[in-house]
């Protein structure tokens, strides 16, 4: 008699995970779209004024569509079936992480835009993203980009609570809808690891803020 052979355990495979991927596509390509527009709905009314502040608004958005836009690139990479090692580890969410700390930092600057010049705003990047190459951590990026969106958030929450100026109160609650957007992101990453279908919960929501805001730049400039 042969003796009993147990067979090794093979976990059943996930089949929500294929469309886990594909919905998380399917709503960072929303925010891409929301951001886009945002920028170009903005446009006319910069051309008119040539507010820096309204320019720096502009390029904050138009970072955000193509960071979102390397995080599209690295999901459709993360959920192919077949890979390999050189496309997983092409720095895709590095350089996310950079391009989107550029944004925040475009939107942080163009509150106090008569103060800060341009090319300061693309050294800082830079010297972040020098640092981060160095360090090769997703960590130091991910710190400074958290840093930054609670310095935004907290700054738009003290000028909207100050602020008498009823057109300048939208840029504000914009801003606090991405410091929302950020928050959202930090909690649904923290809920994924308990949860299998946390993450999309996160991209539904972070998605819907987005669309929000677009919804909200296309009612005042209508």
């Amino acid at each position: 008699m042969k003796p009993y052979m147990l067979k090794p355990y093979m976990p059943a495979p996930n089949r929500f995970i294929p469309y886990c991927g594909a919905l998380e596509i399917l709503f960072l390509v929303l925010i891409v779209l929301s951001s886009l527009y945002i920028y170009s709905k903005t446009k006319k009314i910069y051309e008119l004024s040539e507010h820096k502040g309204i320019k720096y608004f502009r390029y904050g958005f138009m970072c955000f569509a193509i960071s979102h836009s390397f995080l599209i690139l690295h999901s459709m990479l993360k959920n192919m079936i077949f890979k390999t090692r050189i496309l997983e580890n092409f720095f895709l969410f590095e350089v996310y992480s950079w391009i989107y700390l550029t944004g925040i930092l475009f939107l942080i600057s163009s509150m106090f835009s008569d103060e800060i010049n341009e090319k300061y705003i693309y050294f800082g990047s830079l010297f972040i993203f020098i640092l981060g190459i160095f360090f090769e951590s997703k960590f130091f990026m991910i710190i400074y980009s958290t840093i930054l969106i609670i310095i935004l958030g907290i700054i738009s929450i003290i000028k909207l609570y100050k602020d008498k100026k009823k057109h300048f109160s939208l840029i504000y609650i914009i801003y606090i809808l991405v410091f929302s957007s950020w928050l959202v992101s930090f909690v649904g990453r923290i809920f994924t690891n308990i949860y299998v279908r946390g993450n999309i919960i996160n991209d539904i929501l972070r998605s819907l803020i987005f669309l929000y805001m677009a919804y909200l730049v296309n009612k005042k400039l209508k």
